[in-house]
């Protein structure tokens, strides 16, 4: 989180810098209050959660690679990480925003970002494709033209506004498809 500051301020950024100390807010989740329940830097082959939820995921096959910051895990289709059941999760119920850092390789059977089996909740690529997919109760998926081009770092999200019912696909900050939901996107019955 960055404080609010005047036009003539400055925020500076240190990352791996070396002589200097990491700031305790990087590993006690100060830096991640309100609301946010999970953050992965994934500089670990077990994924860290950031925040003081301790949501913290167990490693299957993954591998560090370099990422656009530091260490990032590498995934083959047959890896993954693994992520506790938590209350923290089924206490989403307005809305939520998951995003992800992804470097695709190259296409296959649905590469998967991110996946949720009690809401059918996915972030996933369509199959031998680089179009990437929202899957949920009500499917949202990007254009043919906004494929990912292999081998490049893309910044992805997927927003669900359960005030408005729409759901948002973002590709490097640019909402490339919106959807309106038929209901609640986070369903935990």
């Amino acid at each position: 989180q960055a404080p609010l500051v005047a036009s003539n301020d400055y925020i500076w950024a240190y990352w791996g810098k070396d002589g200097q100390s990491r700031p305790p807010y990087t590993t006690n989740g100060a830096a991640w209050t309100n609301g946010c329940v999970a953050v992965w830097h994934m500089g670990q082959t077990n994924a860290v959660d950031s925040t003081t939820n301790l949501n913290n995921g167990a490693a299957t096959g993954n591998t560090n690679a370099a990422g656009v910051i530091g260490t990032a895990q590498g995934f083959d289709g047959n890896s993954w990480l693994r992520f506790p059941t938590s209350t923290n999760f089924d206490s989403i119920t307005s809305g939520v925003t998951i995003a992800a850092w992804v470097y695709l390789r190259t296409v296959g059977n649905y590469p998967m970002v991110f996946t949720r089996a009690v809401d059918r909740l996915e972030i996933r690529f369509e199959n031998n494709s680089r179009q990437l997919k929202l899957e949920s109760p009500d499917s949202v998926q990007a254009d043919a033209a906004d494929a990912l081009v292999l081998s490049r770092w893309y910044h992805i999200a997927a927003t669900f506004d359960d005030a408005s019912n729409l759901q948002r696909l973002l590709i490097n900050g640019r909402v490339v498809k919106v959807n309106a939901a038929a209901g609640s996107t986070m369903n935990h019955s």
